[in-house]
């Protein structure tokens, strides 16, 4: 990725479920390097990587942009320098979003589902007691 573009690499930062890298640092490492400087540009995979939730996201873009930092997201190819960008980021956010909200939903729907009709790996008599005394507390 770096070498395809021949920028320099000034390390890596991944959440703790990402694959291996480079030379991994820790979120509050980026902040300060970008706070001092050291570092130009942010490279990430996409616009559903780099934040939890579409607030969450502009709100770190804003102080970045303040840093005069450009973030180039790749799949979407787009840098945060360009003017108008927010709108744009703020969609493709919120469609993340929602997506991972149902991809949840679904999840635990089919979980539930398989428990139910005991025809999950997951069954036994002891996780169906579990949930049903779980389903009394809630």
């Amino acid at each position: 990725m770096f070498q395809s573009r021949r920028l320099p690499h000034s390390g890596a930062w991944a959440t703790p479920t990402g694959g291996p890298v480079l030379r991994q640092k820790s979120l509050s490492d980026v902040r300060e390097d970008c706070r001092n400087h050291k570092i130009e540009m942010i490279v990430t995979k996409s616009v559903s990587r780099f934040g939890r939730n579409t607030e969450e996201t502009l709100d770190v873009l804003n102080k970045l942009r303040a840093l005069l930092i450009d973030v180039y997201f790749e799949a979407e190819g787009i840098h945060t320098r360009k003017a108008g960008q927010d709108f744009l980021i703020s969609l493709l956010e919120g469609y993340a979003q929602e997506e991972s909200r149902a991809r949840s939903q679904n999840i635990k729907w089919g979980i539930s589902e398989g428990l139910r009709s005991r025809r999950s790996k997951l069954y036994n008599r002891e996780s169906v007691s579990v949930i049903a005394k779980i389903r009394k507390a809630i």
